[in-house]
Protein backbone atom coordinates (compact mmCIF):
# COMPACT_ATOMS: atom_id res chain seq x y z
CA UNK A 1 0.00 0.00 0.00
CA UNK A 2 1.61 3.02 -1.19
CA UNK A 3 -0.82 6.01 0.12
CA UNK A 4 -2.06 7.23 -2.68
CA UNK A 5 -5.77 6.57 -2.92
CA UNK A 6 -8.27 6.68 -0.35
CA UNK A 7 -10.29 3.23 -0.50
CA UNK A 8 -13.42 3.29 0.90
CA UNK A 9 -15.24 -0.19 1.03
CA UNK A 10 -19.05 -0.92 1.04
CA UNK A 11 -19.84 -4.34 1.56
CA UNK A 12 -23.23 -6.69 2.06
CA UNK A 13 -23.55 -10.35 2.70
CA UNK A 14 -22.77 -11.49 -0.84
CA UNK A 15 -21.47 -8.23 -2.63
CA UNK A 16 -18.54 -5.81 -2.18
CA UNK A 17 -17.82 -2.58 -3.73
CA UNK A 18 -14.75 -0.28 -3.31
CA UNK A 19 -14.23 3.17 -4.28
CA UNK A 20 -11.12 5.30 -4.63
CA UNK A 21 -10.09 8.58 -4.52
CA UNK A 22 -6.77 10.08 -5.49
CA UNK A 23 -5.33 11.06 -1.99
CA UNK A 24 -3.45 14.58 -3.56
CA UNK A 25 -7.22 15.74 -4.79
CA UNK A 26 -9.37 15.14 -1.90
CA UNK A 27 -11.91 17.52 -3.19
CA UNK A 28 -13.18 15.23 -5.89
CA UNK A 29 -15.25 12.89 -5.84
CA UNK A 30 -14.68 9.15 -5.13
CA UNK A 31 -14.93 7.03 -7.81
CA UNK A 32 -16.29 3.15 -8.53
CA UNK A 33 -14.05 0.58 -9.10
CA UNK A 34 -15.66 -2.32 -10.19
CA UNK A 35 -19.65 -1.84 -9.88
CA UNK A 36 -21.34 -3.95 -7.55
CA UNK A 37 -22.57 -7.25 -9.03
CA UNK A 38 -24.29 -10.40 -7.31
CA UNK A 39 -21.88 -12.94 -5.70
CA UNK A 40 -18.60 -10.83 -6.14
CA UNK A 41 -16.26 -9.83 -3.22
CA UNK A 42 -13.50 -7.65 -3.92
CA UNK A 43 -11.17 -5.44 -2.06
CA UNK A 44 -8.21 -3.76 -3.33
CA UNK A 45 -4.83 -1.84 -2.54
CA UNK A 46 -2.71 0.08 -4.76
CA UNK A 47 1.00 0.11 -5.60
CA UNK A 48 3.15 1.56 -8.31
CA UNK A 49 0.39 2.59 -10.99
CA UNK A 50 -1.73 -0.98 -10.08
CA UNK A 51 -4.31 -1.79 -8.06
CA UNK A 52 -4.17 -4.75 -6.38
CA UNK A 53 -7.22 -6.61 -5.88
CA UNK A 54 -8.60 -9.99 -3.80
CA UNK A 55 -11.56 -11.38 -5.79
CA UNK A 56 -13.87 -14.65 -5.43
CA UNK A 57 -14.61 -13.97 -9.13
CA UNK A 58 -13.12 -17.45 -10.50
CA UNK A 59 -11.73 -18.40 -7.42
CA UNK A 60 -14.06 -20.05 -4.31
CA UNK A 61 -11.10 -18.71 -1.83
CA UNK A 62 -10.20 -15.59 -3.42
CA UNK A 63 -7.26 -15.07 -5.82
CA UNK A 64 -4.99 -11.45 -6.20
CA UNK A 65 -4.99 -10.26 -9.78
CA UNK A 66 -3.64 -6.43 -10.90
CA UNK A 67 -5.03 -3.96 -12.77
CA UNK A 68 -4.50 -0.52 -13.86
CA UNK A 69 -6.13 2.28 -12.74
CA UNK A 70 -6.68 3.50 -15.60
CA UNK A 71 -9.12 0.41 -16.40
CA UNK A 72 -9.76 -1.58 -13.23
CA UNK A 73 -11.26 -4.36 -15.06
CA UNK A 74 -8.57 -4.92 -17.15
CA UNK A 75 -7.24 -8.39 -14.66
CA UNK A 76 -3.97 -10.27 -14.93
CA UNK A 77 -3.47 -12.90 -12.60
CA UNK A 78 -1.10 -12.39 -9.69
CA UNK A 79 -1.83 -15.35 -7.91
CA UNK A 80 -4.15 -17.54 -7.70
CA UNK A 81 -4.09 -20.61 -4.63
CA UNK A 82 -3.54 -23.86 -5.86
CA UNK A 83 -4.73 -25.91 -2.13
CA UNK A 84 -8.31 -25.11 -0.37
CA UNK A 85 -6.93 -23.17 1.66
CA UNK A 86 -8.51 -19.20 2.01
CA UNK A 87 -6.27 -15.75 1.52
CA UNK A 88 -7.75 -13.59 4.73
CA UNK A 89 -6.31 -10.12 4.68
Amino acid sequence: MDRRYLILGSTSTDTWEMRVLDASTPDLTFKIVLPREKGHKYDLEHRDGLFYIRTNRGAKNFKIVTAPVSNPSQWKEFWHPRTIRSLKV
